[in-house]
């Protein structure tokens, strides 16, 4: 079983900045408007997937499930959120 590596760096500060790539990557494409919104959180996933994988030592398997089980939680609850929102009218 794959062992969660906080610290892959052995320097908190280093960890944490790679860790904020992928939140930072996000945020400047769309403040940009190098890209439209959706495209811009695809590439921030891709890029969340490639450094829990080489920098972090995820299991790229691991990492793609991840991900998925993430879009279908969030998906399922937003679907669930608007129905929930237009029922109560009251």
């Amino acid at each position: 079983m794959w062992q969660q590596v906080y610290d892959p760096f052995g320097n908190s500060v280093l960890s944490t900045m790679a860790a904020a790539i992928r939140v930072v990557t996000l945020l400047v494409l769309i403040a940009t408007g190098a890209v439209r919104t959706h495209p811009a959180a695809l590439i921030a996933l891709l890029a969340t997937i490639v450094i829990a994988v080489v920098l972090f030592t995820m299991p790229a398997g691991l990492a793609i499930r991840a991900s998925i089980l993430g879009a279908v939680i969030g998906f399922s609850q937003s679907a669930g959120s608007s129905s929930t929102s237009s029922s109560c009218t009251g």
